[in-house]
């Protein structure tokens, strides 16, 4: 992420780039990026941005701004929240901290007689402004000492490019002197400095009358401004134009020694999905960084950015490729680079031969595959960084070097589409960039179109978008089709290169992973070995149980640093995870020791993943590991079904179950094949059945599942259990339009919920305020909600805002309060959003839309309406009628052509899907009716003959794409 402050305050992320909107938010932005890398106390923001209006605030309302800013641009990790208060982390790059370096670099060039590098620095520092003024939009108080400063230090770089650039004396050059010297008269009008500048460059180009005026115009705006005359300095020059002298002309400059560069591989074809890397490198040379160190696992493009590179370096240059030694000494690898430097024979000791040699030099020394000598290549980088300050290196390397003043530079793998995504969107990813590219150079008579941007998906994510596993499925393309790629990936680790190129590492998937494995020792083998079992990220916790004590903080670290395992920094924990071809190469390692050691890995980790939450509510620690490691806790349940380990099914099919549950996700087979299994206690199998019915659209029991009053006996003996059967029980007669027996069970609940099952009371409490709401008890109703909300709080976690907020929304959108209820649900959806970071619940977004509606203000319904159907993966087909309903409502209550028509089809979804007909529901309908001037019975559904043939997604697609239209022409 890159922030520029030179000029507009704008904002540089993955998802584009664009100006930060708001006072407040570019206020706390500008306070951040001015104290970069360290914390600040909300207290302080609060202070500084707000002033005077601060009294009465608490630290809540700086919160509420930067979740504001991290929504606004699409960046979660932009600010960080600490314990200390709010931090700009330093890996945020800051247009103005690389103006300071690029200037500072350039003044060294300068000083070391490299004036046209020191050149090129000056003009991308003043390229980097966007603006006449730095921080433009915020507020003056805020940043009036920064912005002097920067505005000094981009005037006196403009006047030292001038300066330079009339040392070069070439007409393109004095007349760019020229150019900037007149900007500067413009901006400093009484400063001498650019004055002298134009009358030099315009008397080297010939114009001594120019040159005449612009002293006269000096002198007369010093008179009438300041009373005084030009400096004496500025009297010389005037007197040497006047005098036409000839120390005016500047003197050519002397030629450099000739360049020194050896050859360096040049790429047979483009580089794709690399253009930020390349970037990136450019900023951190030009900003001064003498050692960087590329990083990254094996195939993932290292050596081919270190070549892009390369060709862009000016000045001497030397490439020096270490694949060929393995575990070189120091001297040997200094001896290599005496060569490439043609420094003849490099003595009896290389080391201080190369030192001594390049003490003076101004070189870039380019070091290939250092991993194989990486000690070598860490103290020949460090005698030369100590000795020789004008050399600067860049190596590639699969583990960093860990000399001081190494910056290292990740090279991530290339990016994959999202299982599903749109073919078009998908072809715009880098990883499928490449390999429709690669294809066309291989296949060039295979026809590639959006609709096979699934397919291309796949094929990149089985290779996990590393770029070697893209060039050999593409290589074999000659005589493949795509649906023939795509095959080949279950066989990734043996797809070879059958071209003349290419080390012997580089032939295939298993001769990269193999290269790194054969240099561990058997600890880091053995833990290597077991992690294999692992499907997706995991804990150095989880490893230590499911490996044994062989999985040590330190070896797990190793094989991070060694590139054998990644690392995922998502989340508050780092976790770590293997490449599919890793994790192929370590189960295959496994298989060899036995069935045995196999059967025992998985053994230890579906136990871990059956006993990590057993018997805990869920809560919001639970869902986000489960939501991070969600690949595991299937695979482990599978494991479990398959081996018919009882203990483990239940535990594992009660966590999942919740978090199926918070993702409001359709039955899922997953419990049905638990509940089929046979392998549960009653207990358990009342508590699989009782989630598979609240997953089911219409909460109708499962055919194996126990009546009601049995379900209650068998989990009598658990509370917590019992209350989520008794709330099962009350939203289910709710559904079905049977008021008062929800409304009956539910008010049951409230006092084993305070008395045995506190976490409950909450959700326990809405669930009440809306079965009194429906049933006309308002007063009592608002009573249970206001109870409610005062239980979780100003801050309610994520499971609380999908489970307690939209309900206490409904309560008083029922009981005729929807301001209120809109205020409160849209805060929700809000905290979701930026606050947790999370996508909000269909049914927040659904009861915002009618909210909205309720309120008279259409256009935000439509907003609310069309996330709902559009954009929340969670809303499945019982609410998304309803949705569709509220949809169709809006739409009749804007005018839109055709509204009457979309409410028909949504009243006929509802009828499908049996979704009851509150009053809320029908007071939208004979609203829009009015609103469009049709009788209640056109919004029905009318004949039944009517819509037979017509499948569900014809009758809500149409809403679909109306709802979103509406939006997009009316944002709220």
């Amino acid at each position: 992420m890159r922030i520029r402050v030179l000029g507009p305050v704008e904002v540089e992320t993955p998802a584009g780039r664009g100006p930060v909107t708001g006072q407040r938010p570019r206020d706390v932005l500008a306070v951040l990026v001015q104290r970069r890398g360290r914390s600040v106390p909300p207290e302080v923001l609060l202070d500084l941005v707000w002033g005077d209006a601060a009294l009465g605030l608490n630290p809540t309302a700086v919160h509420t701004v930067v979740a504001r800013l991290r929504r606004q641009l699409s960046a979660p990790d932009l600010v960080r929240t600490g314990r200390e208060g709010y931090l700009l982390p330093l890996e945020v790059d800051v247009d103005a901290v690389d103006h300071e370096h690029l200037i500072r670099s350039a003044r060294d060039l300068r000083s070391a007689g490299q004036v046209d590098e020191a050149v090129r620095r000056y003009r991308r520092a003043l390229a980097l402004w966007s603006g006449p003024l730095a921080y433009e939009g915020v507020t003056d108080e805020l940043v009036l000492a920064e912005r002097t400063r920067l505005e000094d230090a981009k005037a006196t770089a403009n006047e030292q490019l001038a300066t330079l650039l009339l040392e070069g004396g070439t007409v393109p050059h004095l007349e760019e002197a020229l150019a900037v010297a007149n900007d500067l008269v413009g901006e400093f009008p009484l400063r001498e400095g650019p004055t002298r500048l134009v009358m030099r460059a315009a008397y080297a180009l010939g114009s001594q009358a120019e040159a005449l005026r612009a002293y006269a115009d000096l002198r007369t705006r010093l008179r009438e401004e300041l009373g005084i005359d030009p400096s004496p300095p500025t009297q010389a020059l005037h007197a040497q134009v006047l005098a036409q002298a000839e120390s005016l002309v500047a003197p050519a400059r002397p030629e450099h020694r000739r360049r020194i560069t050896t050859a360096i591989p040049v790429p047979a074809s483009e580089t794709i999905g690399r253009e930020e890397d390349l970037e990136r490198l450019r900023r951190w040379r030009e900003a001064g960084h003498r050692l960087l160190t590329l990083v990254g696992p094996g195939g993932v493009g290292k050596s081919r950015l270190l070549h892009e590179l390369g060709r862009e370096v000016s000045g001497e240059l030397v490439y020096v490729d270490l694949s060929g030694l393995t575990q070189a000494s120091a001297q040997e690898v200094a001896a290599a680079i005496c060569i490439e430097y043609r420094l003849g024979a490099a003595g009896p000791d290389p080391v201080a031969t190369l030192s001594a040699a390049l003490t003076r030099a101004h070189l870039t020394v380019l070091v290939d595959e250092a991993e194989w000598s990486s000690t070598a290549v860490a103290t020949i980088a460090r005698v030369l960084l100590e000795h020789c300050p004008g050399v600067s290196m860049v190596i590639t390397s699969r583990t960093p070097l860990g000399v001081p003043g190494e910056r290292l530079v990740p090279v991530e793998l290339l990016d994959c589409p999202q299982s599903g995504e749109a073919g078009a969107l998908a072809r715009t990813l880098p990883a499928v960039r490449l390999l429709e590219a690669r294809l066309t150079d291989r296949a060039p008579g295979l026809l590639i179109t959006d609709d096979d941007g699934d397919q291309l998906g796949q094929i990149v994510r089985d290779v996990d978008g590393l770029p070697l596993g893209i060039e050999l499925i593409a290589g074999q393309a000659a005589t493949r089709s795509l649906t023939e790629l795509s095959e080949l990936t279950s066989r990734r680790l043996d797809v070879e290169d059958d071209r003349a190129t290419g080390t012997d590492r580089h032939r295939s998937l298993r001769a990269l992973a193999q290269s790194g494995i054969d240099r561990l020792g058997p600890a880091e083998r053995a833990t290597f070995r077991g992690v294999g079992v692992f499907r997706g990220s995991f804990t150095a916790d989880a490893a230590r149980v499911v490996v044994g004590d062989a999985a040590t903080d330190h070896i797990l670290r190793a094989l991070a640093r060694d590139a054998i395992i990644q690392l995922d920094r998502r989340g508050p924990r780092v976790r770590f995870r293997l490449l599919r071809t890793m994790r192929d190469l370590a189960l295959e390692l496994v298989a060899e020791t036995g069935p045995d050691e196999l059967a025992r890995l998985q053994s230890r980790h579906r136990e871990w993943y059956a006993d990590r939450w057993r018997g805990v509510p869920f809560h919001d620690e639970m869902l986000n590991e489960v939501q991070d490691e969600f690949e595991d806790y299937l695979q482990a349940l599978e494991n479990a079904l398959t081996c018919r380990d009882a203990h483990s099914v239940a535990g594992l099919g009660v966590t999942l179950g919740w978090y199926w549950l918070f993702h409001e996700a359709a039955t899922t087979p997953w419990l049905d094949r638990i509940l089929r299994s046979s392998l549960l206690s009653p207990a358990d199998h009342a508590k699989i059945a009782l989630m598979q019915r609240s997953l089911d659209e219409s909460l109708t029991p499962h055919v194996t599942a126990p009546d009601a009053a049995t379900t209650k006996a068998l989990l009598a003996d658990d509370p917590a259990w019992s209350v989520l059967a008794g709330l099962v029980e009350s939203i289910g007669a709710y559904v079905v339009g049977d008021v008062d027996t929800a409304l009956l069970e539910a008010e049951a609940l409230l006092e084993p919920a305070a008395t045995t099952a506190a976490h409950a009371l909450p959700e326990v409490l809405a669930t009440v305020a809306v079965m009194r709401a429906t049933a006309g008890r308002h007063d009592a109703a608002l009573t249970a909600a206001e109870e409610a909300w005062h239980l979780i709080g100003s801050s309610p976690g994520v499971i609380q805002l999908s489970a307690v907020v939209a309900k206490i929304g409904l309560a008083l959108l029922d009981a005729g309060h929807p301001s209120r209820a809109l205020a409160i649900l849209t805060k929700a959806i809000d905290d979701a959003d930026r606050r947790l970071g999370v996508e909000p619940s269909g049914t927040l977004l659904l009861n915002a839309g009618w909210a909205a509606l309720d309120c008279e203000v259409p256009e935000q319904a439509a907003y609310w309406f069309d996330r709902a159907l559009n954009e929340s993966p969670r809303v499945v087909q019982f609410f998304l009628a309803e949705a569709a309903s509220g949809a169709s409502a809006t739409l009749c209550r804007l005018g839109v052509p055709g509204a009457r028509g979309h409410s028909a089809a949504a009243a006929e979804l509802c009828r499908r899907q049996g979704v009851p007909v509150f009053p809320r529901l029908t007071a939208a309908v004979d609203a829009a009716a009015a609103s469009t001037g049709g009788a209640d019975g056109d919004l029905e559904g009318g004949h039944v003959s009517r819509w037979v043939a017509v499948r569900d997604d014809e009758l809500i697609v149409p809403i679909c794409e109306a709802i979103q239209a509406v939006r997009q022409r009316t944002r709220p």
